[in-house]
């Protein structure tokens, strides 16, 4: 027998709308999440779909009329419902939507050839069909188009088969009577052109073929530029502007977009094209220690061209440094001989992971905790009250309470949207990696876990691009996934990132997601108001869900045993640098910084006395080995002007220098800047510039920095100058410094 719930009970039925007696005015009655029977004066009773968007930050309602009760069933209207309900997850337009279906419901559609035959009678009915000009007009029809769309029906018609009517054919009859090829009859009518350069008809047809799609959507547009640079090996503009066409949105948007992400590479069509194959190099800091910078110089100098060596900041393997792509093969501890192998066998795709499979996991009670919330058999509420206890932070690096965030999020108009941050672009981060690579389906239960609790009605996982092999096995075990519980979940998209760190902070992810340049929005509205495609988005780092099962399944109090220092839970320290294990190290909140070299670490490499470290990756600040005694938990940090995020560990030696660190961390900054608030693009490329100079000028870096800190739009430029103010602090004597 299924599980009745209080929310069930409050839904409409058959009795409680027919017994609904008219009054003085319109009434509504309601069956949840914005369903609702109006009741007219005159007595008819009438289903509509109350929701809202938001325009300009402003709230606005919108009602969606379904249809006659009883003409429409309760059933029916659910269904209805349900299904408009998604597609506002989607991001579409419903109103739009409806106009579209209005013209196309028709019991039989008409053939071309029956509606030109009908026109032909309409004339003969009102006498014109002596009129020269109709005769003129009619004689062209009958000759050029009827022979080729007259067995066709007006529905199936597409615009792409009214250009081929004029093409190839057209063109070699109509050239010698008007001298218009298909492109001149497509740049002449301002109707089919959208603005900018001409379009290629033989670019757009090849882009057609390459995507091989039916439905065009515009918050894709980050996804099909994936499609044509994986392809071709880069972004010609020609691409760019068949994508538009095909979109319907100007070329300018499209090259903003596909110019923002360091994974395009974009070129002109009269330039040359670069290399087919890039090997990237890491030059962060974790790969900078382990002459990053030497293994790319040598191989620039060996491939003289022929291959593209890309310097780039992070990719997530700063526990193998110094490390390597070569296209989407990772190389660890990579050296030459490595990468000229990789090059000359041609082996550009990742090895994937030895993994907990869907199967294995289940075995071992997955997704049991999910049957058991589907069913009724632990209630919401008790699993709000275990991850309130458990005081689960958002462990991306922001910190908020997991439990409060979920509530705040039931609390907002659906549909509701869970957005998944996994692009994990912070230098001495890859916690998140490992655990995909290891336990993916943790994570997806903890995520599905979510949804059923918060009432989501799509979820978007956000990957970092670099991560080719989670990409693998997060597509892979997805499908599983939508296949086991078929309509039971909500449906799922994974979204690639494009190589921008600052799509780590989560309205800027959105944004993307959205198929927009990654820019952070001003707040409020949260996201949690107006989030993805101006919907109540949960946005959550991936750790975080991953947590979700056991802490439900062991309770808060196991979670919460564990702990040092008067900290509790848990912590994911992603360790790099000068220690002999380097790694990801699960150990209790509040450890130390040498409890966790000396316990967890291995110790300090052979030759290397500890002398510095990053205690929350590059933008965490640095603080000395002396200071190695603070606990490292959330705020724990703040009062040395230092923070954890998202506990990446970087550890630096007596060899090291933290000035050159906080230098390189700077560059760091500069090159991932979006450059939407002028502190933070200002600031950075300032501070790089005044960084490498022989003596500091430390007023000046001040000032600057406390600008950055102060009037930055994001966490980005917050954060940014918190590795300077730490050598000027505490490392002092380091740089050479100049007064003002």
């Amino acid at each position: 027998m299924p599980t009745v719930t209080a929310k069930d009970m409050h839904k409409l039925s058959d009795t409680t709308i027919k017994s609904a007696k008219p009054k003085l005015s319109d009434y509504r009655l309601t069956d949840g999440n914005g369903l609702t029977v109006i009741v007219r004066k005159n007595g008819n009773k009438h289903w509509q779909f109350r929701y809202h968007v938001y325009d300009d930050g402003k709230r606005k309602e919108r009602i969606y009329s379904l249809g006659e009760y009883p003409n429409l069933s309760i059933s029916q209207a659910r269904e209805e419902h349900a299904r408009l309900r998604s597609m506002l997850a989607d991001g579409k337009d419903i109103q739009i939507l409806k106009r579209k279906q209005k013209l196309s419901l028709v019991d039989k559609v008409p053939t071309f050839a029956e509606i030109a035959q009908e026109l032909k009678e309409v004339k003969e009915r009102k006498g014109q069909l002596d009129d020269v000009s109709w005769k003129n007009e009619l004689a062209k029809f009958e000759k050029l188009y009827t022979p080729y769309l007259k067995d066709m029906n007006l529905k199936n018609i597409s615009a792409e088969e009214l250009l081929s009517i004029l093409d190839p054919h057209s063109d070699k009859r109509e050239q010698q009577k008007d001298g218009l090829t298909r492109e001149k009859k497509f740049k002449k009518n301002k109707k089919l052109r959208n603005r900018g350069r001409k379009v290629d008809f033989s670019v757009r047809d090849d882009l057609i073929n390459l995507l091989q799609i039916k439905e065009y959507r515009r918050d894709h547009l980050i996804e099909y530029l994936h499609v044509i640079q994986d392809s071709k090996g880069h972004i010609n503009e020609i691409y760019m502007n068949a994508l538009a066409s095909l979109l319907g949105i100007s070329q300018t948007e499209v090259y903003e977009v596909a110019t923002f992400y360091h994974h395009f590479d974009i070129i002109k069509s009269v330039e040359t094209a670069p290399p087919a194959l890039t090997i990237r190099v890491c030059d962060s800091v974790s790969c900078e220690l382990k002459n990053a910078n030497e293994l790319a110089n040598t191989l620039e100098s060996y491939y003289k061209g022929t291959v593209r060596i890309q310097k780039v900041p992070c990719i997530g393997r700063c526990q193998e440094a110094p490390a390597a792509v070569v296209k989407f093969n990772p190389i660890d501890k990579a050296d030459f001989k490595k990468i000229k192998t990789a090059v000359d066998k041609k082996k550009f795709e990742p090895d994937i992971p030895k993994y907990n499979t869907l199967e294995n996991y289940i075995i071992k009670g997955g997704y049991s905790l999910l049957e058991k919330l589907k069913k009724g058999e632990i209630t919401k509420e008790s699993v709000l009250v275990e991850l309130e206890n458990s005081n689960l932070r958002g462990l991306g690096g922001a910190g908020f309470p997991s439990g409060k965030k979920w509530r705040i999020l039931i609390e907002q108009e659906s549909p509701r949207l869970l957005a998944v941050n996994i692009d994990e672009g912070e230098p001495g981060t890859f916690k998140d990696r490992h655990y995909l690579e290891s336990d993916p389906h943790r994570f997806i239960e903890g995520m599905l876990i979510a949804a059923e609790v918060v009432g989501i009605d799509k979820i978007y996982v956000y990957l970092r691009d670099e991560y080719a092999a989670v990409r693998k096995i997060l597509t892979d075990e997805l499908a599983l996934i939508e296949k086991k519980f078929n309509k039971d979940i909500p449906p799922i998209e994974l979204r690639r990132g494009a190589g921008a760190y600052i799509c780590g902070e989560e309205s800027a992810m959105i944004e993307s997601i959205e198929g927009k340049k990654g820019m952070p929005r001003l707040r409020p509205p949260f996201v949690a108001q107006i989030g993805l495609f101006g919907r109540p988005t949960l946005a959550h780092n991936m750790e975080t869900l991953y947590w979700v099962r056991d802490i439900i399944e062991n309770g808060s109090e196991w979670f919460t045993s564990y702990g040092r220092n008067g900290r509790k839970g848990l912590r994911s320290f992603s360790v790099s640098g000068r220690v002999k294990k380097p790694g990801v190290h699960l150990a209790p909140a509040g450890i130390t910084v040498q409890e966790l070299i000396d316990e967890y670490a291995g110790g300090m490499e052979e030759g290397h006395k500890f002398y510095a470290y990053f205690p929350g990756g590059a933008s965490g600040g640095i603080l000395p080995a002396s200071m190695n005694n603070i606990p490292l938990d959330f705020d724990t940090l703040n009062e040395y002007g230092c923070f954890i995020g998202s506990a990446a560990i970087v550890i630096l030696s007596d060899k090291d220098k933290v000035a050159q660190a906080a230098s390189t961390t700077m560059g760091f900054f500069l090159h991932e800047s979006c450059g939407k608030c002028t502190p933070c693009r200002v600031g950075t490329s300032k501070a790089t510039e005044m960084m490498k100079e022989k003596k500091w000028n430390v007023p000046l870096l001040k000032e600057l920095s406390e600008c950055m800190s102060d009037a930055s739009i994001c966490g980005l430029g917050q954060a940014a100058s918190n590795p300077l103010k730490s050598v000027i602090k505490y490392f002092p004597n380091e740089p050479e410094t100049s007064k003002s």
